[in-house]
C-alpha cells in the first residue's frame, strides 16, 4: 500500500492539510469550513478537465469501479430542465457539498423505471415514500 502523501487534522473550527515527506511538497495549510469547500471544488473542476478527454466507455467501468460515498437521507431537489427538457437533480453531500446533475429525458425514464423496480423489491423494514 502507498504511503500517503498528506494529512488533514481538524483544528478548532479549521481543517490543516499538512504534505507529508514523499509528496513532493512541504508545508501545511489551515482552512475554514468554506475555504475547504471551495478548495474541493477547485480540485473537482480540475479532475473533471483532467478525465473529460477520457473516451465514454473508460468513464463508464470507472463508476463501477470507483467506491462511493454515499449518503444517507440527504437533502435533494429535482426541477426541470428546459434545454435538455429532462430533469436536474441536487443533492447534499457533506464532504463535496452541493452535487448537481442534468438527465436528459430518456434517461429520466430509465432511472424512474430503476427506481420503481426497486421499490418493488422486498426490503427489511418499511419503504417509505420519496421526501425532500
Amino acid at each position: 500500500m502507498a504511503q500517503p502523501r498528506m494529512n488533514v487534522a481538524l483544528g478548532d473550527g479549521s481543517a490543516v492539510l499538512s504534505l507529508l515527506p514523499g509528496s513532493g511538497a512541504e508545508g501545511s495549510v489551515t482552512l475554514t469550513p468554506g475555504q475547504l469547500l471551495e478548495l474541493i471544488g477547485a480540485l473537482g473542476a480540475a479532475r473533471a478537465r483532467l478525465v473529460g478527454d477520457l473516451p465514454p466507455d473508460a468513464k463508464e467501468r470507472g463508476l463501477e469501479a470507483t467506491g462511493v460515498q454515499a449518503v444517507v437521507a440527504p437533502a435533494w431537489i429535482v426541477r426541470p430542465e428546459a434545454l435538455t427538457e429532462g430533469s436536474m437533480l441536487a443533492f447534499a453531500h457533506p464532504a463535496f457539498g452541493t452535487v448537481g446533475f442534468v438527465l436528459a429525458a430518456a434517461e429520466v425514464r430509465k432511472m424512474v423505471s430503476a427506481l420503481t423496480s426497486h421499490l418493488g423489491m422486498v426490503h427489511s423494514g418499511e419503504v417509505g415514500e420519496a421526501r425532500n
